[in-house]
């Protein structure tokens, strides 16, 4: 049975991955070490989720432990744009935050998370004066050709 997939790109995704998603800030390190040492090659991260940070530190231990003997290329990281930087001027902001944050010199994967922008702004959700979702006029393609150029 085969145990990663081949994208577009070339690059080589494992089927299999970790998620990140509401894993809490003081556990997280410890399922990334607990995974990777069980041999899970893929972490899913976002900066929506608020644990990149930790996240970070765990991949770094890691790569740094001649016991687990593991190098970077041997990992696929994956993170995401969320909707409140989906102007073009904040992709590579971002991305690069996500980046730092995860303590790579680079992610494997860098999704939209939703293709859908909120407006810019310190919540990242939200809300008009009625309580719904505020969403930004910016178009997912204009977002999207800014990881092209």
């Amino acid at each position: 049975m085969a145990t990663t997939t081949l994208l577009r790109s070339g690059a080589s995704i494992p089927l299999v991955g970790l998620g990140t998603w509401l894993s809490s800030p003081r556990e997280v390190g410890k399922a990334i070490r607990t995974a990777v040492v069980a041999g899970y090659r893929h972490i899913d991260c976002a900066h929506m989720y608020g644990n990149e940070r930790e996240i970070g530190h765990a991949l770094g231990d890691l790569l740094r432990d001649p016991g687990v003997g593991i190098t970077r290329g041997e990992l696929f990281v994956t993170s995401k744009l969320w909707n409140t930087h989906h102007q073009p001027v904040d992709v590579r902001t971002y991305c690069k935050e996500s980046i730092a944050n995860l303590q790579c010199d680079y992610v494997d994967l860098y999704l939209m998370h939703w293709p859908y922008g909120y407006k810019r702004g310190g919540s990242l959700f939200p809300r008009t004066p009625e309580g719904f979702i505020e969403g930004d006029e910016i178009d997912y393609l204009e977002t999207y050709k800014r990881w092209r150029n």
